[in-house]
């Protein structure tokens, strides 16, 4: 979509070891000491958006500390309550910092001519499929690390 270097951060090998497969440039473990250092070194500057799908503190301070001057934070995750922003380097830096909560139905047409396409291969994030009777413990896997989607088939 006109990204000139993509760099992803998670916790889990298997899913960094996913987007780099996907694409990505770079994928490192999210509790990297000098996380924000390391990610500015590889971009030769700061980037110009990060998305941070978590929404803890940890990770929006991260994600603010990458971001380079005038940059954009995309808050995609759903905090549980309030958070700590480092306001400072917010000013300093005048980041834009948004919120993203729904999608609309250009964006699941553009998903699903991805996927319909095989631009985006389905079978990288589809991890598990339950049967409906099995639903509860498609429900447990979902929160499993290692999954990425779960679907539960009812057909």
């Amino acid at each position: 979509m006109g990204a000139r270097a993509v760099i992803v951060t998670d916790p889990v090998v298997a899913k960094r070891d996913r987007a780099v497969r996907l694409g990505a440039d770079a994928a490192l473990a999210s509790g990297t000491p000098g996380l924000p250092e390391l990610v500015r070194e590889r971009l030769g500057d700061g980037a110009d958006v990060v998305f941070d799908c978590v929404a803890v503190s940890a990770s929006i301070t991260q994600a603010v500390r990458s971001v380079e001057k005038g940059g954009t934070v995309m808050v995609v995750g759903v905090p549980q309550g309030p958070l700590d922003v480092p306001l400072d380097l917010v000013q300093d830096r005048e980041i834009a910092v948004r919120g993203s909560l729904m999608y609309v139905g250009e964006d699941m047409r553009a998903a699903m001519t991805l996927l319909g396409t095989g631009v985006v291969p389905a079978d990288e994030f589809v991890t598990a499929t339950f049967p409906l009777d099995r639903a509860d413990e498609a429900f447990r896997a979902a929160g499993g690390p290692d999954q990425m989607k779960v679907l539960v088939s009812v057909g």
